[in-house]
């Protein structure tokens, strides 16, 4: 979410409001996600058809943009992401 009006005296947003943004490379469901610094990482999930993926994607926030990462060696979905 952006701020809509800019800071309050505060330094607190005052509006908030969603903004559409890049589409993932691959759709999916199930997914488990993770952030690591200014980075956002979907990994695996349930793609079309109902079938298990491998793929991992990585949002970059800054390019607006998801890149593919190494896959997983098995697809998995329905799976929990920790970010040590």
């Amino acid at each position: 979410m952006l701020p809509l009006n800019g800071e309050s005296g505060s330094g607190r947003a005052t509006k908030w409001a969603w903004e559409e943004r890049d589409f993932c490379n691959v759709p999916r469901g199930a997914l488990g996600a993770g952030v690591v610094g200014d980075k956002i990482f979907a990994v695996g999930g349930i793609g079309g058809g109902s079938a298990p993926l491998s793929t991992v994607e990585v949002y970059d926030s800054e390019k607006d943009a998801w890149t593919y990462s190494s896959p997983m060696h098995t697809a998995r979905g329905f799976l929990k992401v920790a970010v040590l």
